[in-house]
């Protein structure tokens, strides 16, 4: 199965070769792998992403943080290979809202793209 994969430097990963993001075609979840773990406790707000499949908005339903991995569950649509998949993430407005590495230093505001491999 084709998916969707790039390496980034963006939401602040730490690392010379970034995250990798990966979004199984034919599904609605996107991974962001980060290369440190994220506090699991708050879990990170729906409301604080965004996301566009080939250039449209499309829903965020859940995040869910577990050891270095941010899964984002999209709202309803599979993705097709070819598709480009952008997600942005914009802080909250408390530190408790904020997605955060589980040794407290927070994950900065940014987007990320990738198209099908």
């Amino acid at each position: 199965m084709a998916a969707y994969k790039s390496r980034a430097s963006w939401f602040g990963w730490a690392g010379p070769a970034g995250g990798v993001m990966a979004a199984p075609v034919g599904g609605v979840i996107v991974t962001l792998t980060f290369t440190k773990p994220l506090r699991t406790s708050p879990q990170p707000a729906a409301a604080q992403f965004t996301a566009t499949v080939a250039g449209v908005s499309r829903g965020i339903v859940s995040v869910a943080a577990a050891g270095a991995v941010l899964t984002i569950t999209l709202a309803a649509g599979n993705l097709t290979g070819g598709q480009s998949v952008a997600i942005t993430y914009a802080a909250g407005a408390t530190q408790s809202q904020r997605l955060a590495y589980a040794d407290g230093g927070e994950v900065a505001s940014g987007n990320v793209s990738v198209n099908a491999a």
